[in-house]
C-alpha cells in the first residue's frame, strides 16, 4: 500500500490555491489525532496529593486540616444553619392558624343515625361528644371538637339532642325538622379534656376544670352556649311526638 503523510495535503508550488482551498489548508491539522497520542493539554491535570501518607509526603499526620475542631472532623451543619440558639433568623417562617371548621373533626348525620339505631347511643337523653367519642363514632382523637355535617337528601326520623362544638345548617336543619335540638358549646383546651378525659383527674383526685367564662366577640354567631364540666343533660321540653325507631 503506497504510504500517507501530511506533507501530502499540504499544496506543492507552483500550484495556484482559491480562497476557499487556504482556509481548508488553515483548518487542516499539522498531525493526525489517534488513540495512541490523545492526551490533555500539558500542565491541565495535576496528580493528586495522597494524605496521610507521613510528613515527608507534605500531607502527613492531619492531612493539611490542623488539630481538631468541626473542619477537621467532616461534619458540617445544613446550609441553613445559624447558630442553633435562635433558630432560623435568616429565614423567618410565619405560619398562620387556618380557621377552627377545619381542624374539628368531622361527623356526618348518616353515621350519627347508624349509631343510634344500633343501640350504642341513647336518643332519650343528650348525646354530649364524649359519647360520640367513647362509642367510636368520632374514631380520631378530638383535639378542637366536633363538627356535624349532613348531605342535602339526609332524612332523620329519631329526635336528637346534641351538644357539638360546630354545626352546619343543612345539618341543624335537619335534626330540628325531627324535633331535635343542636347546642354549640364551647370548652377550652383544657375543658374539652376535662370533658373526653375526667379520669385523668378524678384518679388523682383532682377538681375538673372549670368551664370559661366567655368566649371572644368574634365568636358571637359560633356558639350558644358554654360547655359545663360535667355537661347538663337534662332534654329541653318536647315540641313534637318522638316516634319509634326503625329497626
Amino acid at each position: 500500500q503506497p504510504s500517507f503523510s501530511p506533507a501530502d495535503l499540504r499544496p506543492q508550488k507552483g500550484s495556484k490555491a482559491t480562497g476557499s482551498s487556504k482556509m481548508a489548508q488553515l483548518m487542516e491539522p499539522s498531525y493526525f489525532v489517534g488513540l495512541h497520542n490523545l492526551r490533555d493539554n500539558p500542565g491541565a491535570r495535576q496528580q493528586k496529593i495522597r494524605v496521610g501518607r507521613g510528613n515527608s509526603a507534605r500531607r502527613g499526620n492531619y492531612c493539611g486540616r490542623g488539630m481538631k475542631g468541626q473542619k477537621a472532623r467532616n461534619t458540617k451543619p445544613h446550609a441553613l444553619f445559624d447558630g442553633g440558639t435562635l433558630g432560623l433568623l435568616k429565614f423567618p417562617v410565619t405560619r398562620e392558624r387556618p380557621p377552627y371548621e377545619v381542624l374539628y373533626n368531622q361527623l356526618g348525620v348518616t353515621r350519627l343515625l347508624e349509631y343510634v339505631k344500633l343501640g350504642l347511643l341513647d336518643h332519650r337523653r343528650v348525646i354530649t361528644m364524649k359519647d360520640l367519642y367513647d362509642v367510636g363514632c368520632v374514631p380520631n382523637e378530638i383535639k378542637y371538637g366536633v363538627m356535624l355535617y349532613s348531605q342535602a337528601r339526609t332524612h332523620v326520623t329519631i329526635p336528637l339532642h346534641l351538644q357539638v362544638t360546630a354545626c352546619t345548617d343543612a345539618a341543624r336543619a335537619a335534626i330540628e325538622a325531627a324535633g331535635g335540638t343542636v347546642t354549640r358549646v364551647y370548652y377550652t383546651a383544657e375543658g374539652l379534656k376535662g370533658l373526653l378525659k375526667p379520669h385523668l383527674y378524678t384518679s388523682k383526685r383532682l377538681p375538673l376544670p372549670l368551664p370559661a367564662h366567655s368566649w371572644h366577640p368574634k365568636f358571637n354567631d359560633k356558639f350558644d352556649a358554654i360547655g359545663q364540666l360535667p355537661p347538663v343533660l337534662s332534654l329541653p321540653a318536647p315540641s313534637k311526638a318522638a316516634p319509634e325507631i326503625e329497626q
